[in-house]
Formats: C-alpha cells, sequence, structure tokens
C-alpha cells in the first residue's frame, strides 16, 4: 500500500493500485513517479463537480424558460428510451404519462421533475455527442466540422443542479433519487481520468439513499403499491452498483454495507409486464430471456461479489489459502451464474447483444480476479498456493489486453483508442492499465512464471497496448504514465516529433469515454493521486456529509 503526503492533499492507495504495481518497476519507476501529482482528474475544460461548487440561482419561471423547443424535448426523450431499453431505471410508460401531462400545464410542474428532465436532457446529448464523433471519424478528412455540444450539455447539466439543490435534494422526495443517479453518470462522463470528487459525490447520493429508505426491500413498506416497490428494487440495484463500481475505483471499501440492506433484486420482467395500475407482480421471466431488467439484476450480483473482493483487498489482513480459494469460487460462480446475454461471446455470436454487455461483466471477472490473486501473492508463502496464484493473474491480465485489442481490431473506426460502440470509460480503461501494470511487471521481474511463448505473447500485446495508448496520452494524465512505463520496459525511446492523431477536437474529448446510459459498471481500479477533496458548496446541508 502507498500515502502520498503533500501540501496540496493526502492520498491513500493499496498495494494491488495499478499505480502501485508500475511503481514496482524498476526502469520505469523514476518516469512513473515524476508524474504522479495530485489533481482532481479534472477533463481538458477544468470542469469541477457542479453540485460542489454551487450554481447561481434560478427560479421556477428560469427553469421553465431554459427548456427547448416542445420538438426537441420529445426527440430527446424518445432518443433517452431508445438507448437505454435494457438499463433504465425510469418506466417508459409512466414517465411518458407524466411527459404528456407536464406540457398540458408545464407552470404546475415540481421543481424536482424539471431537474429529471434536464438530467435526462443532459445525458442524451452526450449520448448523442459521441455518436456524431463517431461518425464524423469513420468520414474522410474533408468532412467538416460539426458544432460542438459541450455548450448544451453544460447548460443542461447547470439547470439540473440549480433543480436540485431547489428541491432540496439531500430530504429525498419524488424524482429525486432517479436525478441524481443520471447527474452522477453525467459527471463521470466530463471526466477522461478518474475524479476523486464523483467518488465522494457517490457516497452522499448513498446516504440519501439509505435515508429515504431504499436499503430495505418494499415488502417492509406497505404504502408502496407493487410497482413503486419494483422500480425502488431497480434503482437501489444501481445505486448499489455504482456504489461499489466507484469505491474499487479509488481502492476504498464501498460506503454500502450488504449485511445491512435487505432489499431484493428487481425480477426479471419487461417494462410492459407491469405498471402503476398493477395490483401484483406477475412472475419473473426466466433469466437468460433479456429484458428491461436483466442488465441490471446482473450488475447488481456482480457488485455484491466486488463488493466482498473490494473489502477483502482494502482490509490490512492478509489473505489466508481459505480466503483466496473461497474468493475464487465466488467469483467463478458468480460469474458463471449470469444470464446468457451478459456472459462475453465472440463478436460472430453476439452481434445483437448490447456492446456494453458483450465485454463489460467479463472485464468485471478477469480485473476481480488479477486484483484478489495479487493481494495473495504478497503474502503467500505455499510455493503451491503462490504458482496457483500467478497462473490466474497471468490468465487473467493478458485475458483483459487480449479483450482490448479485439476491440479495437473489430472496431470500423480509425482511431483504434475508441472503437465503435464499445466502452472505453475511465473505468474500463483503468482496467487495461491494471493488466498491462502487471504483465510489466512480470517482464521486469518474474520471467520465471511465463513460458517462452507467453513471453512472446505478452511483449506482442504490450506493444500493440503501447500503441493505442499513446494516442489518447495527450488528453489522459493516467494513460500518459502506462505510455511511459512501457516505453522504458519495452525499451522503446520517445516519440519526440509531431505525432499524427485521429483524435477528435480537444473540446469532443470530455465526451470520447462514453458510449451509453449505465454502460461500464465503475468497477475498475483508478489513480487514487486524486485526493484534492472540494470544499463543500453552500447548498450542502449540515450533517449530509459522504458516508
Amino acid at each position: 500500500m502507498d500515502l502520498h503526503l503533500t501540501r496540496s492533499g493526502t492520498g491513500f492507495k493499496d498495494s494491488t493500485h495499478w499505480t502501485n504495481v508500475l511503481g514496482g518497476l524498476t526502469e520505469a519507476e523514476d518516469q512513473v513517479q515524476a508524474e504522479i501529482v495530485f489533481g482532481d482528474g479534472s477533463p481538458p475544460l477544468d470542469q469541477t463537480v457542479l453540485l460542489f461548487e454551487g450554481c447561481k440561482h434560478a427560479t421556477h419561471q428560469d427553469l421553465l424558460d431554459g427548456l427547448p423547443p416542445r420538438r426537441e424535448c420529445d426527440a430527446l426523450v424518445a432518443f433517452y428510451f431508445r438507448a437505454q431499453e435494457y438499463r433504465s431505471v425510469i418506466h417508459p410508460t409512466e414517465f411518458l404519462k407524466r411527459y404528456n401531462t407536464f406540457w398540458d400545464e408545464p407552470s404546475a410542474a415540481s421543481i424536482s421533475w424539471l431537474g429529471l428532465l434536464y438530467s435526462i436532457f443532459c445525458l442524451t446529448t452526450q449520448v448523442q455527442s459521441q455518436e456524431s464523433c463517431l461518425s464524423r471519424a469513420k468520414e474522410t478528412a474533408a468532412c467538416p466540422p460539426q458544432p460542438t455540444a459541450i455548450p448544451k450539455i453544460l447548460a443542461y447539466r447547470e439547470k439540473a443542479v440549480q433543480c436540485l439543490i431547489q428541491a432540496q435534494f439531500a430530504k429525498g422526495g419524488p424524482d429525486i433519487m432517479e436525478t441524481l443517479i443520471h447527474y452522477i453518470v453525467v459527471e463521470n462522463n466530463l471526466n477522461k481520468d478518474s475524479n476523486i470528487r464523483v467518488w465522494f459525490l457517490m457516497g452522499n447520493i448513498v446516504q440519501i439513499a439509505i435515508r429515504m429508505g431504499y436499503h430495505r426491500d418494499p415488502l417492509h413498506f406497505k404504502s408502496l403499491s407493487p410497482y413503486q416497490g419494483e422500480m425502488r428494487r431497480r434503482l437501489w440495484a444501481m445505486v448499489y452498483s455504482l456504489d461499489t463500481g466507484f469505491a474499487t475505483q479509488m481502492g476504498l471499501p464501498s460506503s454500502i454495507k450488504h449485511s445491512l440492506s435487505d432489499t431484493r433484486p428487481p425480477r426479471n420482467l419487461q417494462n410492459h409486464d407491469f405498471d402503476a395500475s398493477s395490483t401484483e407482480l406477475p412472475p419473473t421471466r426466466p433469466i437468460d430471456e433479456l429484458t428491461s431488467s436483466t442488465v441490471i439484476i446482473a450488475k447488481f450480483h456482480i457488485a455484491v461479489c466486488m463488493g466482498v473482493v473490494s473489502d477483502m483487498v482494502s482490509s490490512p489482513r492478509a489473505l489466508t489459502r481459505n480466503d483466496i480459494m473461497g474468493l475464487n469460487t465466488k467469483l467463478d460462480t458468480t460469474y458463471s451464474s449470469l444470464p446468457g446475454p451478459c456472459q462475453f461471446r465472440s463478436m460472430p455470436e453476439s452481434l445483437l447483444d448490447p456492446p456494453s454487455v458483450r465485454i463489460n461483466f467479463y472485464m468485471h471477472y478477469q480485473r476481480a480476479r488479477t486484483l484478489i490473486n495479487w493481494k495473495f501473492l504478497g503474502t503467500c508463502k505455499d510455493p503451491i498456493d503462490n504458482d496457483q496464484s500467478w497462473n490466474i493473474v497471468i490468465d487473467a491480465a493478458l485475458e483483459i489486453l487480449r479483450l482490448q485489442h479485439l476491440m479495437a481490431e473489430e472496431s470500423e473506426v480509425s482511431d483504434a483508442s475508441r472503437p465503435t460502440a464499445i466502452p472505453d470509460s475511465c473505468f474500463m480503461n483503468n482496467g487495461y492499465f491494471l493488466a498491462a501494470s502487471v504483465t510489466c511487471f512480470l517482464i521486469q521481474h518474474r520471467r520465471d512464471k511465463l513460458s517462452p511463448e507467453q513471453l512472446a505473447e505478452v511483449r506482442s500485446l504490450l506493444e500493440k497496448s503501447l500503441d493505442i495508448w499513446s494516442r489518447t496520452s495527450d488528453f489522459s494524465r493516467e494513460a500518459g504514465k502506462v505510455v511511459m512505463a512501457l516505453r522504458a520496459v519495452l525499451g522503446k525511446p520517445e516519440e519526440t516529433g509531431p505525432r499524427a492523431s485521429n483524435a477528435p477536437d480537444r473540446d469532443e474529448i470530455p465526451f470520447s469515454n462514453f458510449t451509453s446510459f449505465f454502460d461500464d459498471l465503475p468497477l475498475m481500479m483508478a489513480d487514487a493521486d486524486n485526493t484534492i477533496f472540494p470544499s463543500l458548496m453552500d447548498y450542502w446541508p449540515q450533517g449530509d456529509g459522504s458516508i
């Protein structure tokens, strides 16, 4: 583990963090350590988590006046539900009833409802911006540049925050949790690298969710209808997943303790199976049938398993043989029990699956295997157990690198670092960083663990990764660290001249890591150097600090 003390902040990182693995590389250590600085993970636009900074006051009429024309709103809402067919925590039928009623008398709308609308508009515009960026990347250089969507995205973001503040979001209430979840995804997508402020925001969202009782199953509350209870289960599953992900990203334990929650996973139902008029929920559909909630259910089960892994990795207690055997078995069992559509398959077999479903769960599984066995190797004395864990670490790291290159090769986009419809957010990227760090360590210190064939493959994979990450190192501080380490370990000289790049305009970079709403559950390790905590905004209620 590591603790950095500087004038600007204090940062703790567990020994399994990929920057600590890189720190063990002799040739790369000086270069990498020189680059480890404390920042807040801000993107090139120097954006902050707006909810912490506060924003100018807006009246109810200001918020109504900020809405785009009805026709544009309709298009954004339609796009949102088409893009979120399998993941949305909003029931489309019930939402559209309220949406149409809203336009009959906009002035009667609550502030929290307006916040939900603005958060949907913001998130949808991010998705559209990404699709536009990818589409232009396929065209010739003669294609005229399109107007950037950033001003519109930031304007919607500001309006959503103004609504949250006016609605006194810490007290909870209708539409608050849905808006907060949209909002944290928006903030995360504005960052190319990990941002500790987003993690801090997640802790507060967890606290609000607990205050609203989401951690207890709806069966305890007779006032809730079957519809309300099921939507609360979906929302809690998403909060749980995001909390586990951001905690693991920062190398810290989760805010939610599984033993304190008895909320059941949502049922595997299509949205048209139930609505607000339902007097009871229909039986769950077969788990292998892809429905509106299948991916949310799978993410919840993965998050529960990852919560155990995160706690074990963060624990000061050394792992025992029984610990590692139990965790490896739990990981294997959890992954193999996921619905068929959520398990990784070859591209020809999964052309109709959502891209994130194709790869995300597989990445989470392999990364968790790497983390837990890497920690065990730090204290393991038994040579047989040691060899078994090394084999798992090597296998998992190679699988992650193969996955990265498969995504790049299958992409039709000219910039291989941003393959079409493939999630490459900071969460996915940090999975790749971890695998690259581990394999660099193997090349330098433990070649005895690699067969000649494996050593040749490792070098080949790392050279491909170097090519991919070199294209983004100008925009990602974390990618820049990995590029320096790879060049040092592989003996590649640093490029000195201007580098041809297919990277999009700088203004588009914050959204280059985004593909689809709730894609990429944040279960990747990220750089915990970013430990400058913001001053809490003036509007933040007393007593609602991070858990």
